[in-house]
């Protein structure tokens, strides 16, 4: 061998070793916390409220496990637009009885208080622990507005996929428009 192909079976080496390396990582992602989709650990159970990860136990801890029921959202006349589509999905939760998760309210309310300009934006809701919360200004209240990624937990309990594909599609507008059923 000489010299110039010794050196291209060398970098070739180190290549396919980083490829494996990283193909390695990709996999094991899921139970090191690290992602939960687009994995080959599809049939691992893994999911961030069950705590069963091995680096990271406590990762619902992330977001935390805060669902509310109940959710009344009140924004000025000049938002009700924007605040209409949230508004839809809060009313299909409330009249189904399904819990909303917090921090994914607070990821649309981040958005609303970004378009309010400094006018208030209120919330009400009641906790698992049936506690009546009221807050008069979101936006006022890092906690509140503080979102974590969406993907980490379920946005309702129980789950509401196909109600989640239809708001964010926009076809909750055609939902909106029908006659209610009597």
């Amino acid at each position: 061998m000489s010299a110039s192909t010794a050196d291209v079976a060398r970098r070739l080496l180190v290549f396919v070793a980083v490829l494996d390396v990283a193909y390695v990582v990709n996999c094991l992602s899921p139970f090191l916390g690290l992602k939960y989709e687009n994995s080959q650990a599809m049939y691992s159970q893994l999911d961030a409220r069950a705590r069963n990860h091995l680096v990271l136990p406590r990762l619902a801890d992330f977001g935390g496990d805060r669902y509310v029921r109940d959710v009344e959202i009140t924004v000025p006349p000049a938002l009700e637009d924007d605040a209409r589509a949230l508004r839809w999905f809060t009313d299909f939760a409330n009249g189904s009885g399904r819990a909303l998760h917090l921090p994914f309210l607070a990821y649309h309310f981040d958005r609303l208080c970004e378009a309010a300009g400094g006018a208030p934006i209120g919330l009400r809701y009641v906790t698992e622990q049936g506690e009546a919360r009221r807050h008069d200004d979101v936006c006022a209240e890092a906690s509140l507005r503080d979102s974590s990624p969406i993907g980490l937990y379920p946005a309702c309990d129980p789950e509401c996929y196909g109600e989640l594909e239809v708001w964010a599609s926009g076809r909750w507008r055609d939902a909106a428009a029908e006659p209610a059923a009597p």
